[in-house]
């Protein structure tokens, strides 16, 4: 009876009529990354779990062999925050999803923008202040590299 009241609360936990129009809400009930479904198959670019006291972030980019854009270089530097205050983290592990850590910055997505990129001032302010954050975290944050690292990936896979 348990074992069967147990399945329905999460299936129903899981539906969107418990969840409303938002994706992913954290182990506290808090939004971290909240995603209107406009698309069913609209993934979130940086997934969380929970496990023992420790985060597991993936970088969920495998079609573009999980290469940062924008959305996942804010949604990692916000998780790491959350778990930086959160009491009962003892430690995060960042892992990229299917077999490649991470190809490193999705320069089509640069590009995208039109005129000028200038890569120095990019690299100011997305990467620099994501592996500071990393650096000066309170709790060990463990690289999980499961398949290729290359580029600002291979950066922050060292900063660890």
């Amino acid at each position: 009876m348990k074992k069967t009241v147990t399945l329905w609360w999460l299936s129903f936990c899981l539906s969107d009529k418990f969840w409303g129009e938002y994706g992913i809400i954290n182990h506290r009930r808090e939004k971290v990354f909240i995603q209107k479904k406009e698309n069913p198959y609209l993934m979130t670019t940086l997934l969380s779990t929970t496990q023992a006291g420790s985060v597991i972030l993936t970088l969920n980019r495998p079609e573009r062999a999980n290469a940062f854009n924008f959305e996942m270089t804010t949604a990692l530097q916000n998780a790491l925050t959350a778990a930086e205050n959160d009491p009962q983290v003892r430690c995060v592990v960042i892992t990229g999803a299917g077999n490649v850590f991470s190809a490193g910055q999705d320069i089509g997505e640069m590009k995208q923008g039109g005129g000028e990129i200038s890569y120095r001032e990019h690299l100011e302010k997305t990467y620099n202040p994501l592996i500071l954050q990393i650096r000066n975290m309170g709790k060990p944050v463990i690289a999980a590299v499961n398949g290729p690292c290359a580029g600002a990936a291979f950066g922050i896979a060292l900063g660890m």
